[in-house]
């Protein structure tokens, strides 16, 4: 119990971290059912709150990412994340790696999707959920400015 809510006030701390020690956008391995040495968290991607378990490894993060802009999906929209080559490279041998597992897909250490992986993906992906434009563009917009931080940092 100590444990969990160890993690807990990780990810509630996490966004206040500087932003050279935190990163905006993290991809992680990612479970519905309880996982040794993962920390429990709140899935807010769907229309209820869901617990899930994520690794401490970050995968893959905003230094990765090329661009970042809002996109329509169906009624609602989306995120559409473009890697660069480092970054593309390797969510293509994550996704190789992972068929038919989940991920998870975090900003501000609040999860936002927890797809499965069910193709190899590698220079595009998109997170997806019941976003408005505004929503969607705020977190297009976090994702790009943690990004712009990091290159001017001396």
């Amino acid at each position: 119990m100590l444990d969990v809510m160890k993690n807990k006030l990780l990810l509630l701390l996490l966004p206040l971290l500087p932003a050279s020690l935190s990163a905006e956008l993290e991809i992680r391995d990612a479970s519905y059912s309880p996982v040794q040495g993962y920390i429990e968290s709140i899935d807010t991607s769907g229309k209820e709150e869901r617990k899930v378990y994520l690794d401490s490894a970050v995968l893959l993060s905003s230094k990765e990412v090329e661009s970042a802009f809002v996109s329509k999906n169906g009624d609602t929209y989306a995120i559409s994340v473009t890697f660069s080559d480092e970054g593309s490279k390797k969510l293509k041998k994550i996704t190789e790696q992972r068929f038919g597992k989940k991920l998870a897909f975090i900003i501000d250490g609040e999860v936002l999707s927890v797809p499965t992986v069910m193709g190899i993906l590698s220079k595009k992906a998109m997170i997806t959920g019941s976003y408005s434009e505004a929503e969607a563009e705020g977190l297009a917009k976090k994702i790009l400015s943690h990004n712009q931080s990091l290159e001017e940092a001396p």
